[in-house]
């Protein structure tokens, strides 16, 4: 999550932004655990299990990467390494230094 946090730091200015969607989470833990890790990205709530479903999500984490046409581009399961992230990056046209 640091690795996620600090790209998403850097959204603005690299062009792009982060979401999180949560799974299999309630609103206050969501809500608790983005206090504690000081998250700088928005959340989303997967409270029915649309987008675990719609994109076969097995088990978090899994990191989705979207061009500006949405259109996923990578696609990371588990824990993802600042090299992983730029590769993944630059699929979707965007050049940053996570």
């Amino acid at each position: 999550m640091p690795l996620i946090n600090e790209l998403a730091s850097k959204g603005v200015k690299g062009g792009y932004n982060v979401l999180g969607i949560a799974v299999e989470d309630s609103r206050a833990a969501v809500t608790e655990f983005a206090k504690e890790a000081k998250l700088v990205f928005p959340i989303a709530l997967d409270l029915n299990s649309t987008v675990k479903r719609a994109y076969r999500i097995f088990g978090p984490p899994a990191t989705f990467f979207v061009d500006g046409q949405g259109i996923v581009r990578d696609v990371v399961l588990g824990p993802i390494t600042p090299e992983r992230a730029r590769e993944a990056m630059k699929k979707t046209g965007i050049v940053a230094k996570p």
